[in-house]
């Protein structure tokens, strides 16, 4: 059987990759809401996904995941339309939606499609190195993006969204060029429910499994409640965004180069080790950004604390694809992007209460502390990657 990893290659460049408003986006809502507010708008993203990413898994493995990435695409475009002609809280809020339903559809699809490509063509030992290119793949194009994005910025941030609008319907015509994974729409509820009843038995047989998919998540919360901050402190370093382009690109190549290492250290680090990494480092990054303001550290800082989370993703979706039944895999990811957004949610109150009552240097350094706090629960659970992939493979 041949593979067209083209597709995925391409898929994965324009859905991560070409992303002009990443490094603008904060700055554009700030113009038309308060700091708080946009807490509130991704947490309403997170809570969207929190309702329907179990449920979206289930669809994808009952229906079909590249017909799930498919609708994903359309959804996806009608959110960066809403933020194209949005200047009020409410139109945001209507954007946010339709981005959190977008997430939710593309999620669980994406990795799990490829995966069972490669276990077809008997492939999986090269899961982790696949998925590290795609994503250091995509990493390289966002570079340019984010240059163009600059120069369109400094006209009119709204160009950035224009721009970034006309790339939904390409994602949806190369998501069409990937193969099926079923063919029959099911009409009643009882296939999905049983598909979320069994997902929820294998993770209830597998509590160590369970332990890393939730701390992983909560770790990966505080990551992505932080970077709301990045825009708003470098603009506080005085920083001029039109910059900002050309500084997420540095970040990106440090990414990009702790995703090439991703491979290497799939052989070498456990779950366990990797988590231990990401936290200290990032715990060490954060605490820091909240005392030190001036432009050269808050780059540095941002630079250490953005290149550390490149090798994390690969490594973690290979985990989890290898650990899980191939006809649970999309809920499976989707469960941990559940319990992800869960622990956003709640997270997004306290910040917003930190940002609002105090600074919002206060709930950087609250969020360095706390990764730095859950290390003690490492002495208290452990768990190996090579018991799952040896339980999985007799499910």
């Amino acid at each position: 059987m041949k593979i067209n990893y083209g597709s995925y290659y391409v898929y994965k460049m324009l859905v991560d990759g070409v992303n002009f408003t990443t490094p603008f986006i904060i700055i554009y809502l700030l113009r038309y809401v308060s700091m708080g507010q946009i807490i509130l708008l991704n947490a309403l993203q997170f809570m969207v996904v929190a309702l329907l990413e179990i449920p979206s898994g289930a669809f994808a493995d009952v229906i079909g995941r590249r017909e799930s990435l498919m609708i994903g695409a359309i959804v996806g475009g009608f959110s960066t339309l809403s933020f194209l002609v949005g200047d009020s809280f409410v139109f945001f809020l209507i954007a946010y939606f339709f981005a959190g339903l977008s997430t939710v559809l593309i999620s669980g699809s994406y990795e799990p499609l490829l995966y069972t490509s490669l276990e077809k063509k008997k492939e999986v030992g090269k899961a982790t190195k696949i998925f590290g290119r795609t994503e250091e793949f995509a990493l390289k194009i966002s570079d340019l993006t984010f240059l163009v994005g600059s120069g369109l910025a400094a006209l009119n941030l709204r160009f950035v969204f224009l721009a970034e609008l006309l790339k939904w319907p390409l994602i949806f015509l190369v998501s069409r060029r990937m193969p099926k994974n079923r063919k029959k729409f099911k009409k009643n509820f009882k296939p999905y429910y049983l598909r979320i009843r069994s997902t929820a038995a294998f993770l209830s047989e597998r509590k160590s499994l369970t332990f890393v998919i939730v701390i992983a998540a909560i770790i990966l919360s505080i990551f992505t409640v932080t970077s709301q901050y990045h825009q708003p402190l470098m603009s506080a370093a005085g920083i001029n965004v039109a910059f900002f382009g050309i500084i997420y690109v540095i970040f990106n190549q440090a990414r990009s180069f702790s995703t090439r290492l991703a491979y290497l250290l799939e052989a070498s680090l456990t779950p366990k080790q990797i988590l231990l990494v990401t936290m200290a480092v990032k715990g060490f990054a954060l605490v820091s950004l909240s005392i030190f303001v001036s432009p050269i550290a808050v780059i540095l800082l941002l630079l250490t604390k953005i290149g550390v989370e490149g090798f994390r993703k690969p490594f973690f979706t290979s985990y989890l694809n290898k650990v899980s039944p191939t006809q649970n895999r999309s809920t499976i990811l989707s469960f941990s992007s559940f319990v992800h957004s869960l622990s956003f949610i709640f997270l997004s109150v306290i910040f917003k209460l930190l940002t609002d009552s105090f600074s919002m240097y206060l709930a950087i350094f609250v969020s360095g502390v706390s990764l730095l706090l859950l290390f003690p629960l490492f002495k208290i659970k452990s768990f190996d990657l090579e018991v799952h992939t040896k339980i999985s493979k007799k499910s």
